[in-house]
């Protein structure tokens, strides 16, 4: 904790029930004030733009400042969907005036902020009139600004999409996208004008760099250029490096003062690289951090920068030394420098419930003092009789039979027993299945003890789409109780377990809870059923043994259906219900090697019967066996079943995205 505050030169706060995060922060000249007076900027997920002037009036004897007035909020205005990102630039062709860039969820729009001149003082009105935008196809992280390819006297966007797309605007042009290889999450992104080149902070923790000629030329020739492309050339990175963390915030060192840098603000370290991608220095931290920017000083070859923490302080460093720390009142998502009204030097910082602060360094201290610490001299032979009489204590209560539980009268016993055969009549009900008759089997429960217990509790756990007939049992007093609960199968999906589990709670007689929980092995044949085998599959997973191949009619003897009648190398099994996902799963034994196969169209089902030919393995070759460790078991299959289940959500998006662009 910091001796000194940072002194409050003004502030404000918006409505409680705002959100802000990174981007959500602008300063700059937006009007196009003649003065240079430069205007803050903040917009917020709930979509409300404002922005501020802020001139704050001293008060009397030098207390600091007299803070908010109503008439330093210039414009605030309710724009339609939530603000990710805000950015000041030369967005516009017909003009070198500044305007405001806004990014959301799905557009990209370009405002100029005019004013129409009062004839007194309060007169000004300020307009937010939309220049151009752009829609976007894919749903927007962040957006970055620059001089792109090099052009002078305008800047252009740049928009990450949560997909792992880079989208660039020539200002009222699209121009291209292209997709980022090895993407999963989504991080900052900064242009560097030097390189001409994209810092993107991966969620494999490397910061890489993508020149702009590289992305605008990997397309295919036969193809054109639009936000809905599905393929392209790969593109490489022009260099890479490893930080070895999740990257919160870059920052690009372009002053004058500094060498070319680069500012990565990790979750434990501070990286400083060149514009090239090799490291200048590394400051290691001992504080989670929140937020960071870099400004300019007067000490030539050194890297100055703000960082702001979750404990509410301020950092100033100078490469890796710490210049000055100060306490903040509140902890910003968002950090700059300002020259506000002549007053240069403010830091302006706003935090995540929309709270705008102007700050300066000083030397006021803060008035919180820690606490003295008694400091007293330790009597061991006091501290020795103590520890005595503690350990004397706690023999006398181990020895003492009325803390001990006597396992014979208050413990229960919990039986399960799970039949063979399913039942004759289903117990199934409510059941969204419609197609297939869902069976059941009935499952008995026994609680017994010695010595009555009372007010016992019975719960079944099943996970969907497994459903009981009774998920509670309440018992007013138990000596030898039974029960018998039903299980089937009540929704579509394909389950990934047939195991549940009993669980019986009570408390003793000397008021001590218990628990005692049994697991319930349900049949296979509770959610499959047996199909003829199918010859072909697309997904396959083989498995290797040590041992001799067994007969399919021997471990699945309660499988058999319109296999009975087969030698044992073949049975094919279905999931209940009419999904066309859910495939015929074929399992075959080698005659002459010792492996199996199982197989199917849909990977998704071969989860469930692969589990239980495996149990089954190991259960029957350790029949007998005092050592199981010389049973081996190997399977493998390939990866792309898995990558193609995980891209099955692709087309769904497309469609989604088609149909929200015919509706717009």
């Amino acid at each position: 904790m910091s001796l000194f505050k940072a002194r409050d030169w003004w502030s404000t706060t918006s409505s409680s029930d705002e959100e802000y995060d990174q981007g959500c922060l602008c300063v700059s000249n937006i009007d196009n004030d003649q003065g240079g007076v430069y205007k803050i900027v903040t917009g917020s997920f709930v979509g409300v733009l404002r922005i501020y002037s802020p001139k704050p009036d001293w008060q009397d004897g030098g207390g600091g400042s007299a803070g908010f007035k109503p008439e330093d909020l210039l414009l605030e205005q309710q724009l339609n969907h939530p603000i990710i990102q805000l950015a000041a630039g030369k967005f516009v062709s017909v003009n070198d005036l500044t305007h405001l860039a806004v990014l959301q969820p799905r557009r990209l729009s370009v405002y100029r902020v005019g004013v129409i001149e009062g004839a007194v003082e309060h007169g000004n009105q300020y307009q937010l009139k939309l220049v151009y935008e752009h829609v976007l196809q894919r749903s927007s992280c962040c957006m970055e600004q620059g001089p792109f390819g090099g052009v002078t006297g305008k800047d252009f966007l740049c928009v990450l999409s949560m997909d792992g797309t880079l989208s660039i605007f020539e200002q009222e042009t699209f121009a291209f996208t292209r997709f980022i290889p090895g993407f999963l999450l989504p991080g900052p992104v900064r242009y560097v004008a030097r390189t001409d080149s994209f810092l993107i902070a991966s969620s494999s923790w490397q910061l890489e760099s993508y020149k702009y000629q590289t992305l605008a030329v990997a397309i295919d020739t036969a193809k054109q250029e639009s936000q809905m492309i599905s393929s392209g050339k790969r593109v490489l990175a022009t260099w890479s490096f490893n930080m070895g963390e999740a990257a919160l915030d870059v920052h690009v060192v372009t002053f004058p003062s500094a060498p070319p840098s680069i500012l990565v603000l990790g979750e434990r370290n501070i990286f400083c690289l060149s514009d090239v991608g090799k490291l200048r220095f590394m400051q290691k931290i001992d504080y989670n951090p929140s937020s960071m920017f870099p400004y300019a000083s007067l000490s030539d070859g050194k890297v100055n920068y703000m960082v702001c923490s979750h404990t509410k302080s301020l950092m100033i460093y100078e490469d890796t030394k710490l210049m000055w720390a100060a306490q903040l009142p509140r902890v910003p998502v968002c950090i700059c420098t300002a020259t506000l009204h002549n007053q240069s030097g403010l830091i302006v910082t706003l935090d995540d419930s929309g709270h705008v602060q102007c700050s300066y360094l000083g030397t006021d201290p803060s008035f919180f003092i820690a606490p003295a610490i008694e400091a007293r001299d330790i009597n061991y032979n006091e501290k020795n009789a103590e520890m005595k009489e503690l350990q004397r204590f706690i023999r006398a209560s181990t020895n003492n039979e009325a803390y001990l539980t006597n396992a014979s009268e208050d413990d229960l016993e919990m039986t399960v027993t799970v039949p063979s055969n399913l039942d004759a009549i289903t117990l199934a009900q409510d059941v969204k299945i419609r197609d297939d008759t869902i069976p059941s089997v009935s499952v008995t429960v026994s609680l017994s003890c010695r010595q009555p217990i009372a007010n016992v509790l019975l719960s079944i756990d099943c996970a969907p789409p497994l459903s009981a007939t009774q998920t509670a049992v309440s018992f007013a007093s138990v000596v030898e109780v039974t029960t018998v609960i039903g299980f089937y199968l009540n929704e579509t999906f394909i389950p990934s377990s047939v195991t549940a589990n009993a669980v019986a709670t009570y408390n003793t007689a000397s008021g001590a809870p218990r628990v005692v929980v049994r697991e319930i092995k349900l049949p296979l044949l509770l959610v499959m059923k047996a199909v003829p085998p199918m010859k072909t599959a697309t997904h396959k997973i083989t498995i290797d043994t040590n041992k001799p191949p067994v007969n399919l009619n021997e471990l699945f003897p309660d499988l058999l259906g319109m296999n009975a009648h087969g030698a044992g190398q073949a049975i094919g099994l279905q999931f209940f219900g009419t999904n066309p996902e859910k495939a015929v799963v074929t399992i075959l034994a080698s005659k002459t090697s010792q492996r199996y196969r199982l197989q199917c169209d849909s990977l998704d089902c071969l989860w469930l019967p692969t589990k239980e030919l495996i149990e089954k393995l190991v259960k029957y070759y350790s029949q007998g066996q005092k050592n199981r460790s010389k049973n081996k078991l190997h399977w493998e299959f390939a990866l792309t079943g898995i990558l193609h289940c995980s891209r099955r959500t692709f087309p769904a998006e497309n469609n989604e995205r088609e149909t929200q662009a015919r509706i717009e």
